[in-house]
């Protein structure tokens, strides 16, 4: 039989697998439920089918030595590019397990020219350097056009029998392509750089490809089901926006997505419509997620207008709607109102921290008062209410969390009793890419004293209900991967061993096998010193090092 058809999930198009076509396996870091809702991997998937590969797929909690795949038509050695999306530092510690699964050594130089290209992707490769150790090529920034170019160099350099180093020295002369081998590197005892060498002709930075034009190339669902982590029967995801008008220095999405001049991306309103026509059309879906609403805006002053004749336009053609965070200048009543009738039955905003610190972080229009009257019209109009905050912000003191907590009480007290309100509150992470990478974040213990104190301010009888990591694993390794260079290979290959690894798994891995333990990754870095990540450009370095330098202006003219 030269063609097999199967479906990945209940709802999207049938894959075919076509004997004779070449293999790409993708395989997502994430379990099954986020990872089958992750748009970017779905765009993908779509760009290699539409350039004539046979794809299957794996996820973090499907992928077994007897079946590493979904429909394991064609088996590992068979496949040609190995692609990962890697969405998150929680998911690091997947891949190495995932290549085992698969019957390869994680780690790339131990590979041989006869096993799949391994390919990397996604938003963790902000700074791509704890996992470099266990891939052949990284795609930095928007892969769809990149990833079938180095597609077609697999290919190429299958017809000529060249070797391993070849293909690898080919595939460096593409834009927006890390080959880690390629890079001789050194660190001293805080992680930054004393010795940089790109050899075989890579580049001395590698420029991150920007989101493609968002009307002509949408980023939607493809395939969708009832067990993804919203829980819905039937769902229709497409990005409205990439990047952020706004540029708070502690967000990678205002820092690293977006056009390049800055500004956010937005994709045109008929076009949103016309996508979820069609995918009723041919699935029944009336359910429309609109991902980064908060950025569905024409000005820079993140006007409602834009949002508010999206929903009233989905809503005349009888959709139901679900927006993420919204930006406190873009509530009002009219949207508030349309918000409800579009069926959702709460909003976020995020003040991330008290108002004395907001005007350090780049949201001094975020005022209390503000605060309270949308919590006062949610309260109108029957709306819960989640609030995104963070603890250990730069200049951060006991006043400022005293006064992150008298917001609560009284955003508490506007909302009313029959209203419920949820607080996600987590450490204030440092991130490459943004003007926060030569900060340090708080160590875990610290977070923890500082959550404990917070809490003690919020009296009993304001029924809130917290969502954090600050008391899991997490709080301790992802400040650690976020900021951390290739040394962390062996530590993810070390506790990948376990699906779920605890923090004393994470702290006794790193005591063992990073030289000086975790005290690198709890330092402010020297803005003379060379980052692990800065041959990789999201934004020019020098400019992020002059922003963080202004916000902790700042915080000392308080």
């Amino acid at each position: 039989m030269n063609t097999q058809c199967w479906q990945l999930t209940e709802n999207g198009p049938l894959l075919e697998h076509r004997r004779g076509r070449p293999n790409l396996a993708l395989l997502n870091a994430n379990p099954f439920a986020e990872g089958i809702a992750n748009l970017g991997a779905q765009v993908i998937a779509r760009a290699m089918i539409d350039h004539g590969w046979n794809l299957d797929f794996s996820f973090a909690d499907t992928c077994t030595r007897a079946s590493p795949f979904i429909a394991n038509l064609a088996g590992p050695a068979e496949m040609d590019v190995l692609a990962f999306s890697i969405p998150f530092e929680d998911t690091y510690h997947h891949v190495p397990r995932m290549l085992r699964m698969c019957g390869l050594d994680p780690w790339a130089h131990r590979r041989t020219g006869d096993d799949p290209l391994v390919v990397a992707g996604g938003m963790a490769l902000i700074n791509p350097m704890p996992l470099a150790p266990f891939f052949d090529v990284m795609v930095i920034g928007e892969g769809r056009e990149v990833l079938p170019r180095i597609a077609d160099l697999v290919l190429e350099h299958q017809a000529r029998q060249g070797t391993r180093g070849d293909l690898l020295r080919a595939v460096a002369q593409l834009p927006h392509t890390l080959v880690p081998s390629l890079y001789d590197m050194t660190y001293d005892d805080l992680g930054c750089v004393d010795r940089f060498e790109p050899v075989g002709g890579a580049a001395e930075q590698v420029h991150a490809a920007r989101p493609l034009d968002m009307t002509a190339h949408p980023i939607q669902s493809e395939w969708t089901t009832q067990r993804a982590c919203y829980k819905y029967p039937d769902y229709f995801s497409v990005m409205v926006a990439m990047g952020c008008h706004l540029k708070c220095p502690f967000c990678v999405v205002g820092n690293v997505q977006g056009a390049e001049s800055g500004r956010a991306l937005n994709i045109e309103r008929d076009k949103i419509v016309e996508l979820a026509v069609e995918r009723r059309r041919a699935y029944g879906t009336n359910l429309v997620k609109l991902f980064f609403a908060s950025s569905f805006a024409k000005q820079a002053s993140m006007d409602p207008l834009s949002l508010t004749n999206l929903l009233d336009t989905m809503l005349a053609e009888d959709f139901e709607c679900r927006v993420g965070s919204l930006n406190v200048r873009q509530a009002n009543d009219e949207l508030l109102r349309l918000v409800k009738r579009a069926g959702q039955d709460r909003v976020t905003f995020a003040p991330e921290t008290g108002a004395a610190l907001r005007q350090s972080i780049g949201k001094p229009y975020s005022k209390d008062e503000k605060l309270l009257e949308v919590a006062a019209m949610l309260h109108q109009h029957g709306l819960g209410l989640d609030l995104y905050t963070m603890i250990g912000v730069p200049g951060e003191e006991p006043r400022h969390i005293a006064e992150l907590a008298d917001l609560i009480t009284k955003v508490r007290t506007e909302l009313g009793p029959q209203q419920t309100l949820e607080v996600s509150l987590n450490p204030a992470f440092a991130k490459a890419q943004t003007p926060y990478e030569r900060w340090a974040t708080l160590r875990p213990e610290e977070s923890r004293r500082r959550f404990a104190f917070l809490r003690s301010r919020i009296p009993d009888w304001a029924d809130v209900r917290w969502v954090s990591v600050i008391d899991d694993a997490m709080s301790y390794y992802q400040p650690i991967l976020a900021l951390g260079g290739p040394e962390l290979a062996a530590v993810l290959d070390d506790v990948s061993t376990s699906y779920q690894p605890s923090e004393t798994q994470w702290r006794e891995a790193i005591s063992r096998l990073v030289p000086g333990g975790d005290r690198r990754y709890f330092a402010a870095k020297p803005d003379d010193r060379r980052l692990p990540w800065q041959h990789i450009v999201f934004n020019d370095h020098r400019r992020l090092a002059l922003r963080l330098d202004a916000h902790k202006m700042r915080v000392q003219r308080g």
